[in-house]
């Protein structure tokens, strides 16, 4: 259950692609995923770092996955038509709480009737989703989710192009997700009012967020690092560790090129095994695990 009423309202955007791109100044359904430890392409840090003006967020808009998402949304709406009978149209409204005002939302679609809503998304055979077994990739569950909450809608359907495949997901509101959803988002916000980080993870995000944040050392300031002791005690651990595997996996790398010998591939009951010359007259070791 919900702990209170929340009180909704939407208003009427002149310029609704303006309003979308100035992200930095709320939390939108997009980021939801990121908030909630999801999103595998970006960490919490790196939109912490977005929101509080510290990075540019990435233009993503050529993108070719992007790009062909945007331009498909219309296709995908119409085939959910045409496999649900549910007619939809744009909404040209952006929806917001009082409660929580740095929440806002710009849906795909509504339902012409009823109180639903769409989501349209574009993807390929590299998405390895079971839709057809009712999974649904999380970072797409929370953001219906999200729209779910600042609409006061009941159920949003998912549309998922896939390649030649089309899916259709039914979601329906959960309270207590919602809840949960909205103290992270809370938590979130006030790092971003306070200009306090968020955790540090171990994401490639992270890593590129920092390197665009600093990207030249002062050489003659010092930091104390004596706090964070311990950190340092369990990379140093983590290096020797690496080193020792990474020998490890070289011995048996050697193994195997010593059956090769002159020749480029080679198989087993579960692996195949090539070791080709390049352009550049290097040549390549390669193991994979055959499918099936």
């Amino acid at each position: 259950m919900m702990k209170a009423k929340y009180h909704l309202t939407k208003e009427k955007v002149k310029d609704l692609k303006a309003d979308i791109e100035n992200r930095r100044d709320y939390i939108g359904g997009s980021d939801i995923g990121t908030i909630m430890g999801c999103n595998p392409w970006k960490s919490r840090y790196t939109l912490w770092a977005e929101k509080t003006g510290l990075i540019e967020p990435e233009d993503i808009s050529d993108v070719e996955a992007v790009w062909w998402g945007v331009h498909l949304e219309d296709l995908v709406a119409e085939r959910f038509t045409m496999k649900t009978g549910i007619k939809t149209r744009k909404s040209n409204f952006a929806y917001s709480c009082e409660e929580f005002p740095f929440l806002r939302g710009h849906v795909d679609r509504i339902s012409v009737r009823g109180k639903r809503g769409l989501e349209c998304k574009t993807t390929s055979s590299w998405n390895k989703t079971k839709f057809e077994e009712g999974e649904i990739p999380p970072m797409h569950w929370w953001q219906c989710q999200f729209y779910l909450f600042i609409t006061g809608y009941q159920i949003w359907d998912l549309a998922t192009k896939r390649d030649n495949q089309f899916f259709i997901s039914e979601i329906k509101r959960d309270d207590e997700a919602i809840e949960r959803m909205l103290d992270a988002c809370q938590d979130f916000w006030n790092h971003v009012q306070n200009g306090e980080p968020v955790e540090i993870d171990e994401s490639e995000s992270t890593t590129e967020t920092l390197e665009k944040m600093y990207p030249e050392g002062l050489a003659n300031d010092t930091v104390d690092l004596s706090s964070v002791e311990d950190t340092l005690d369990a990379l140093q651990a983590c290096s020797i560790q690496k080193k020792n595997i990474d020998q490890i996996a070289n011995g048996y790398r050697n193994e195997i090129k010593a059956l090769l010998q002159e020749k480029n591939r080679g198989e087993s009951k579960s692996y195949v095994v090539t070791w080709k010359t390049t352009a550049k007259g290097i040549r390549q070791f390669r193991v994979t695990e055959k499918k099936g």
